[in-house]
């Protein structure tokens, strides 16, 4: 993000979703913790909906709860 104009910056070459579970960089993720059907691989879906299968829950954490992504390569 471009601090000054608040917007999205791009360097000009191609875009790669780095974080998406259904994208090509993408390995694996885990979490401190999570409910059944609000893992992490759904808090990284894009959809961000209060529903099963839509985004990540912990079990009751608050603070200090965790994501943890990796990818398959540096980037």
């Amino acid at each position: 993000m471009d601090g000054k104009a608040n917007e999205q910056e791009a360097c000009g070459g191609e875009e790669i979703d780095l974080t998406g579970p259904s994208g090509e960089a993408f390995a694996n993720c885990t979490s401190s913790s999570f409910i059944e059907g609000y893992s992490c691989e759904n808090g990284l879906s894009g959809e961000f909906k209060d529903e099963p299968y839509k985004m990540w829950v912990t079990e009751d954490e608050g603070i200090g709860a965790w994501l943890r992504v990796d990818f398959k390569k540096q980037y």
